[in-house]
């Protein structure tokens, strides 16, 4: 396992755009990692169509700090296409994160996901992902499925990887499974 890159604590200790924005472009809100955690972004948008200045915002999720402020530093200057192009994986190489490290910044790439839904006039993708399975980190059974589904994941050891779901007191093992069995007989 590879250590985490200093630039990560960095963010962490201090974070860079946190606040809210006045007359932003777009704004998108995803649940945090506890019960009624949220994470909200901020983009505005120039002339050109290039995000002029990001932000974002944290209620009871203190751990997506880092993450967020890497990515709306990172953000800065693209053009939208360039944010509906860009993956997870990318994102976290620009700061070199890899692997098992990448996990950490899918919050913060998801709140990106709802912000550029918000900008284009369309619903926040993460907004109705139904019923929360892993009370412990609060993820919901639509975002189960979906990442399941998105990352073609085939175990509980991946799915933890992912999400976290199960990483707690592991009580939602059971509806966990269930759901990647589910999962994987769809395909």
């Amino acid at each position: 396992m590879r250590p985490i890159p200093e630039v990560v604590f960095q963010h962490f200790r201090r974070p860079h755009n946190k606040g809210a924005m006045k007359d932003p472009s777009g704004t998108g809100v995803v649940d945090g990692r506890s019960k009624d955690s949220k994470l909200k972004m901020h983009i505005r948008l120039d002339a050109d169509q290039n995000v002029d200045e990001a932000k974002f915002e944290t209620k009871r999720d203190r751990a997506s700090d880092a993450p967020l402020s890497m990515l709306t530093c990172h953000i800065k200057g693209k053009s939208l296409p360039e944010l509906e192009a860009m993956t997870v994986e990318e994102f976290g190489a620009v700061y070199e994160l890899f692997g098992e490290q990448v996990p950490m910044l899918l919050l913060a790439y998801e709140a990106l996901q709802a912000t550029i839904a918000n900008v284009k006039g369309l619903p926040n993708p993460f907004a109705f992902e139904g019923g929360v399975v892993c009370t412990c980190v609060t993820v919901r059974e639509g975002r189960l499925r979906r990442v399941i589904r998105e990352r073609e994941l085939k175990n509980l050891s991946e799915v933890q990887h992912w999400t976290r779901a199960c990483t707690g007191c592991r009580s939602c093992r059971p509806e966990v499974e269930r759901i990647i069995r589910e999962e994987q007989q769809a395909v």
